[in-house]
């Protein structure tokens, strides 16, 4: 699952132009394939009044705030390094996924 996410993250990211203007294709995939795996595995810590880190993925509400490379490159650092999810979760991908 943590490969699928990065690849989500990778695919839909790169779609800021230059003039920092968004793909609608891009934010649609986002909501479809990337926001159901984060509220699956990251709802208890980043999303509603939870910001962990000060991160909270409920407030990804512009295109521009879904766009944040700066944010995403936080979240692939700590998804290779396998802190995210924590290992105390109970609900962590499975190697296969």
């Amino acid at each position: 699952m943590r490969d699928r996410m990065l690849i989500c993250l990778l695919v839909c990211l790169p779609a800021l132009s230059v003039k920092g203007q968004t793909s609608p294709k891009s934010v649609a995939d986002f909501q479809k394939n990337v926001h159901p795996i984060l509220e699956n595995y990251c709802s208890d810590c980043h999303f509603g009044d939870e910001k962990k880190g000060s991160v909270s993925f409920s407030d990804l509400k512009s295109d521009n705030d879904i766009l944040n490379h700066d944010l995403w490159l936080r979240v692939l650092k700590n998804l290779r390094a396998n802190l995210m999810p924590p290992t105390k979760k109970t609900s962590r991908p499975t190697p296969e996924e």
